[in-house]
């Protein structure tokens, strides 16, 4: 008697283990696994604000991790399965589109604009050169709208009938259904994983690195009136200061003359057009060309253009205080030195961890 029941006991317990894995059944269908929501270990890097901008409305979890990773490479979110998330943001890129000036979206057409870092976007408080989205998750869906012309519907029944999906689908989701608003959320779960957080100047922060004297001269640079760099870019060791600025590229008499009207295509206010986000300098040697239609090829044509290229509009920042002398007019030593700080933030980890890569 009690061998049978041991027996029973076992044969039950198998059967139940078998439940929460993932088996095929009868007609090819998958019993999905159990929802997950053990926390994703997010980093709390130094000198960073304290919390993502809006990360309680969706904490990242392993699972959704594992199914964002997955979401964010899956070219079946376009129009014609061709181009996914990751074909602009390219890992080795540090995410920006690095070389190009304009990205190709699904129907051939370019983009209006260079496609930015994806590097600590869940700090963000304004996403996209114009600022017309707030958080990961809506950036995710107006790109997949504007570049990958999805049809939602269609890309859904595709997921639906992959076993893998549904999977990570249940796995990540508590009801986990395979919805247009799950697949966002993952999507931006990833993304807020993609922290940039160990260059050289993060180390230097930490006290772990010494820098060379030519850095630390450009380090005294940039964070002085000489170099004139910190009031955008040194709030925060995100290096940018999450606002708007007209910083002098463009020579206009009227501000209707400006090619692109930046943060006034999305407010309509006069007042800002010629004014785009402020993007994080970190990994520039990963993601050139630089400015918001990509002018500028190189690290040292950007120096050369806060030195001495400096043009005036109506709606110039008051910040470009040297525009009476056309730029800083750093000397040619200055200049090196500047540049060997700004290689310094650099982030090679980032751009080679294989957590954040292609898993197909």
């Amino acid at each position: 008697m009690l061998r049978k029941i041991t027996y029973l006991l076992l044969t039950a317990g198998l059967l139940y283990s078998c439940q929460i894995e993932d088996n095929p059944i009868g007609d090819g269908l998958v019993i999905p696994s159990i929802y997950d929501p053990s926390e994703y270990p997010l980093p709390a890097p130094f000198f960073f604000p304290q919390a993502q901008v809006g990360l309680e409305d969706n904490p990242v979890t392993n699972a959704g991790f594992d199914l964002g990773r997955h979401l964010f490479y899956e070219k079946r979110l376009s129009i014609d399965n061709s181009i996914s998330c990751g074909g602009c943001h390219k890992q080795e890129f540090a995410f920006s589109d690095g070389g190009e000036a304009f990205s190709v979206k699904v129907d051939g057409s370019l983009t209006a604009r260079n496609t930015p870092s994806l590097a600590n976007l869940g700090y963000m408080t304004d996403i996209f050169w114009d600022g017309r989205q707030k958080t990961p998750r809506d950036a995710a869906a107006d790109a997949a709208m504007d570049e990958q012309h999805i049809i939602w519907d269609a890309s859904l029944d595709l997921l639906a009938n992959d076993t893998l999906y549904r999977r990570l689908f249940s796995k990540a989701f508590v009801d986990g259904a395979i919805t247009k608003e799950n697949t966002i959320s993952a999507i931006e779960q990833f993304m807020r994983a993609l922290i940039s957080d160990n260059s050289d100047f993060d180390k230097f922060l930490r006290g772990e690195y010494t820098m060379t004297p030519s850095e630390f001269n450009g380090f005294e640079l940039f964070r002085s009136e000489v170099g004139d760099c910190f009031h955008c870019h040194f709030s925060s060791a995100l290096l940018t200061d999450n606002i708007f600025h007209n910083n002098g590229l463009d020579s206009v008499e009227n501000v209707l003359d400006f090619e692109d009207y930046g943060l006034g295509d999305f407010t309509g206010d006069l007042n800002d057009y010629g004014l785009f986000k402020t993007p994080t300098i970190r990994n520039l040697s990963f993601t050139p060309p630089y400015m918001h239609d990509g002018r500028f090829q190189t690290v040292d044509e950007v120096i050369d253009f806060y030195a001495e290229g400096l043009q005036s509009s109506p709606t110039i920042d008051p910040l470009m205080k040297n525009l009476g002398n056309n730029g800083n007019q750093l000397t040619n030593p200055q200049k090196a030195d500047l540049k060997a700080f700004i290689l310094t933030l650099d982030d090679h980890d980032f751009v080679n961890n294989p957590a954040f890569s292609d898993p197909f």
